[in-house]
């Protein structure tokens, strides 16, 4: 078969050699650039790319490999498969069907453990007596995990980890910081090192959610984008779920139910009901989405820009793109547990009101007299505790 082969470390080299000697025609190596290492900062080939050079294979290293050029590139080989190790890079969907067979994956654990980077290095410094490697087919179907966070390093480790014990396992999750002042970043650092798809980004600037909610969007690579908030918990079947009522309903922008809890993670009983599809009109008037449980398919809807208001920035982006899309469509099944938190902004309802009023003159350009009528209705329904 013709093979591209994806690798960089030294892991990578033997199966790139057990391809060769099996008889298969590898027809380019993919490694990442070279890097400058020692005093003089000599430039250094990976180890995948003296390798390859040894044999004559053809080497190309790009720095993104999800560029338009770099794509065009790998199909001028006509490969049959492609087989990926530690390559270092994520391959978007272009890539991932380019070829018959697809793309093979070898990683260096027994997944689920260690999914992310050295997992050898964790398995030995975590005395595992048992290790291995899992060899997998690679789809497209990555979901971009948005979480703009700020001071939240009492929730946020609790956050992260339901994401990790998600039941799908093919995402990513992108932590933009606005500037915090507490020890957020000491904890999400922790992580990292076990698990490459968290990403995180510190802002120059204290700005506000929306700014990092756009950060965060602008570093995405998935198919689909799915919004947690730092404070949050998804349960374990949540993105599973999602995805399969999206696909099978042929819907590109969903939410689902969600449970409050206190700030301490106890149930207050209280379960939030979605309607089965929403339109602006429907979200303008009484917005029946939780952000925590939004989930929108990119390559149908592509990205957008959160409107830069401190609070119910997440309301304006839902009906920013109802401009684009007609509906967002709810699933009944509760995916998600929505943290109350005393100080929060959203708990100082006279705060809040100014928002409104920002969302619907400034923002949305409703009249006056539409504008009152919406924020008289939601002091009714606060007022009342309909919600």
């Amino acid at each position: 078969m013709k093979v591209i082969f994806m690798g960089t470390p030294d892991f990578s080299v033997g199966t790139l050699e057990a391809l060769v000697e099996a008889g298969h025609e590898v027809v380019l190596a993919v490694t990442q650039p070279d890097k400058p290492k020692g005093r003089g900062g000599k430039m250094q080939y990976t180890p995948v790319k003296e390798a390859a050079l040894a044999r004559d294979i053809p080497v190309y290293q790009p720095k993104k490999i999800r560029e338009p050029e770099c794509i065009e590139e790998l199909k001028k080989y006509n490969a049959d498969i492609m087989v990926v190790i530690a390559f270092g890079q994520i391959l978007p969907k272009e890539i991932l069907e380019m070829t018959p067979y697809g793309c093979i994956n070898v990683h260096a654990s027994l997944l689920p453990k260690y999914r992310g980077a050295a997992p050898i290095q964790w398995a030995v410094l975590d005395g595992e007596e048992k290790t291995g490697i899992t060899t997998m087919y690679m789809e497209k179907g990555l979901v971009s995990v948005i979480t703009p966070t700020y001071n939240c390093a009492k929730f946020i480790g609790e956050t992260i980890e339901s994401v990790q014990k998600q039941t799908y396992q093919q995402w990513e999750m992108i932590i933009v910081d606005d500037c915090s002042t507490d020890n957020t970043k000491e904890i999400v650092d922790k992580y990292i090192k076990e698990d490459s798809r968290i990403k995180y980004f510190c802002l120059e600037n204290n700005s506000g959610a929306a700014v990092a909610r756009t950060k965060a969007m602008e570093l995405a690579n998935g198919e689909y984008m799915a919004f947690l908030d730092s404070d949050d918990i998804w349960p374990e079947e949540k993105l599973k779920k999602q995805l399969a009522f999206m696909k099978k309903h042929d819907v590109a922008f969903s939410c689902t139910a969600y449970e409050q809890i206190d700030e301490n993670g106890k149930s207050l009983n209280k379960i939030i009901k979605t309607v089965p599809k929403a339109d602006y009109n429907r979200v303008l008037l009484d917005c029946p989405v939780g952000n925590s449980t939004v989930m929108y398919n990119v390559e149908k809807m592509g990205k957008f820009e959160v409107p830069n208001i401190r609070k119910r920035n997440d309301d304006a982006l839902w009906l920013q793109m109802l401009k684009k899309e007609k509906y967002i469509y709810g699933m009944r099944s509760v995916l998600m547990k929505y943290r109350i938190r005393q100080n929060s902004i959203s708990s100082n309802k006279f705060k809040v009101i100014k928002y409104h009023w920002i969302l619907y003159r400034d923002i949305e350009h409703l009249s006056i007299a539409r504008s009152v009528f919406h924020i008289a209705y939601w002091c009714v329904i606060k007022l009342l505790k309909i919600k």
